[in-house]
């Protein structure tokens, strides 16, 4: 049973009070808990669809991509958190890893590392210039 009060939807027990609310709806306008799942979810996406495309990009060594989904990981890092940023990488590496078929492989594991070396060098830049460092 649920009824329409304020910004969100709140969700009631019959046998409780009718004016204490039980459980606020998940997808209540501006909780920030909420923004930082989507914000995750769609920066991932963008990141694996960049990722995606460079996939086939000819490249001059073997083992050097240009990165540029890294750009969104720069952008986590400074809007965010070194956290967030991580889990971007981890969450970009998954998706793509399972699209292309190398999650679980050298190529996929050298991905991640290679994520998580690029992300710790940026928090350790940013550190290194006080914060002023990035976007």
């Amino acid at each position: 049973m649920s009824t329409a009060e304020g910004k969100g939807t709140i969700l009631r027990q019959p046998w409780r009070d009718a004016r204490e609310p039980v459980l606020p709806a998940l997808g209540e306008v501006g909780s920030p808990a909420l923004s930082g799942v989507v914000l995750l979810g769609v920066l991932t996406a963008a990141a694996s669809a960049i990722q995606l495309a460079e996939a086939p990009l000819p490249r001059l060594l073997p083992w050097l991509k240009p990165g540029l989904s890294n750009a969104l990981v720069l952008f986590a890092l400074v809007r965010r958190s070194p956290g967030f940023a991580l889990s971007l990488v981890a969450g970009r590496t998954i998706v793509t890893g399972m699209l292309l078929g190398s999650l679980f492989t050298p190529a996929g594991l050298l991905s991640l590392a290679g994520g998580v070396s690029a992300t710790l060098a940026m928090m350790m830049w940013r550190g290194l210039a006080g914060g002023q460092a990035g976007l």
